[in-house]
């Protein structure tokens, strides 16, 4: 399922340019005060939170970049929100979230968000294809990370591939949420549709496990064409694409047919 999330803040203060960590933490201590959540979101059931099966996107602000700080221009934000969850759940996240609050920040600045409200996506228009199989055209909202086959080097839309490394981290998702099985099986198509002339790249701040910080790099500006089993494309739209979702990387939209 997948939402929006609108803010505000309790003042206009300052965020940290990489502070996607830091939400994806202030996301997970919600989750974490509920039980059921808790218990979705456990090893048992497919969804750990260590596998990164929920995605979030960019803050949607106005905002004055001044050295390493975002200082707010308004108090109203927004950001896209997936999570990996049966759809039968929508009512219990939407009371989960709604009026908690995040905080969101770092040691020299820190800001607090009231979340007024989350307003479920619709549901994407799928084409039919041969088969019984359905496709999309997507496009990244926050930048895209897949790494090349030796783990050496970010990959850029134009590179060769870059579309098997889509595949590669879209299976590993379906392996950690059906089990291996299911992912090897899996027919999985994904064809890239349309790029701006220069594709473009951003460099992120990436938390790891323990409390040091690399840094990343993620493209943004293309479309592209995924081909699957309705469920496994579901399942990207929750989960987003690439590396590094649950911090921020790879949240999805759709594209018109």
């Amino acid at each position: 399922m997948r939402f929006l999330v609108k803010l505000q803040a309790a003042r206009l203060s300052a965020l940290p340019i990489n502070y996607q960590s830091s939400l994806a933490a202030a996301i997970r201590r919600i989750l974490s005060k509920s039980k059921l959540a808790a218990t979705t979101f456990s090893h048992e059931e497919g969804y750990r939170q260590d596998a990164g099966l929920f995605s979030f996107s960019n803050m949607n602000c106005a905002f004055k970049p001044e050295e390493d700080r975002l200082w707010l221009l308004n108090k109203e934000l927004s950001f896209f929100l997936g999570l990996h969850l049966p759809e039968q759940m929508e009512s219990f996240v939407i009371g989960l979230f709604q009026y908690e609050r995040l905080f969101v920040g770092d040691e020299l600045t820190t800001t607090s968000f009231k979340i007024k409200a989350l307003e479920p996506l619709p549901g994407p228009e799928y084409t039919s294809e041969e088969g019984g199989f359905a496709s999309l055209l997507v496009r990244p909202v926050s930048p895209v990370a897949l790494h090349n086959p030796s783990n050496t080097a970010f990959l850029f839309p134009e590179e060769p591939g870059f579309t098997d490394a889509v595949n590669t981290a879209w299976r590993q998702k379906i392996a950690a949420t059906y089990d291996a099985a299911t992912a090897e099986n899996a027919l999985l198509t994904s064809k890239i549709a349309g790029a701006a002339n220069r594709t473009r790249f951003r460099f992120a701040s990436i938390a790891n496990e323990d409390g040091t910080t690399k840094n990343i790099r993620g493209c943004l500006n293309f479309v592209l064409k995924v081909t699957a089993r309705k469920p496994f494309l579901h399942l990207l739209l929750n989960t987003g694409m690439g590396a590094y979702n649950h911090q921020g990387l790879g949240f999805l939209e759709v594209v018109p047919a």
